[in-house]
């Protein structure tokens, strides 16, 4: 279906002269959201993919990924229905970063999913990590609600990072402190998946978004945006212990 969007990537050399790129052929709408490179240069991408339940009306979107040899051959790609490894999760589950964890052959996938919000564009953050040949270790919903709050808060993830002890660090945005307002928010996991720290960095009435988060030694460096009312968004960095 020319109409559909496809879950697509594309492979250049250092020079920029393009090698090859693939497609998820599918009946289904996909995305790819991000990709990386593994120890052993194959390349990993996340995103989501259509899923119909026994009627075609009632649709969801499901975690997508896929792993290619460094020559573009397919070496698996998988579908996960459900965040406790159960029947089909009426949920929205959307794959917004993956990353490679070299400590012990493994990937993290941050998602943004409404399992627990049942709500269009309210969402919270998962972590899902697979090991080499894509089946799931560990998956995590890490809701961050504020107990007398009178909203359900939406937090988003945008970037995952390994960590030497085998855990990962996820930056992205929440309004939890703000309903109309969105601060940084910063958390990171063990290899198990518990939460070790999260964290938020904010200004009042400022729309505030982390995008991509790096390791530098004892430190991370967190770029994003930040925009008040009307006015332009400025780019944004910063510098936190880890």
């Amino acid at each position: 279906n020319n109409f559909i969007k496809k879950a697509t990537m594309m492979n250049i050399n250092r020079a920029g002269v393009f090698n090859y790129s693939k497609m998820i052929d599918d009946t289904v709408a996909s995305a790819y959201s991000q990709g990386s490179i593994d120890s052993s240069k194959r390349n990993v991408f996340a995103g989501w993919k259509d899923y119909y339940y026994s009627t075609l009306s009632k649709k969801n979107e499901k975690i997508l990924v896929t792993k290619y040899s460094p020559s573009g051959i397919m070496d698996w790609g998988h579908y996960y229905l459900s965040y406790n490894g159960n029947l089909p999760a009426n949920s929205y589950d959307e794959a917004m970063s993956i990353c490679s964890q070299s400590t012990d052959n493994t990937y993290g996938v941050a998602t943004r999913t409404n399992i627990f919000s049942k709500k269009l564009n309210v969402w919270d953050i998962m972590i899902t990590k697979l090991n080499v040949s894509g089946g799931v270790v560990w998956n995590k919903v890490y809701p961050f609600n504020i107990p007398t709050t009178h909203f359900y808060p939406n937090t988003e993830p945008r970037k995952i990072i390994p960590m030497s002890d085998g855990g990962f660090v996820v930056v992205g945005f929440t309004n939890k402190h703000e309903q109309a307002a969105t601060d940084i928010i910063v958390l990171r996991v063990d290899a198990a998946g518990n939460l070790m720290f999260s964290r938020c960095y904010g200004n009042t009435n400022y729309l505030e978004v982390g995008q991509s988060i790096v390791l530098e030694g004892n430190n991370l460096v967190i770029t994003g945006s930040i925009k008040r009312s009307i006015s332009t968004p400025d780019a944004f960095i910063m510098k936190i212990p880890v």
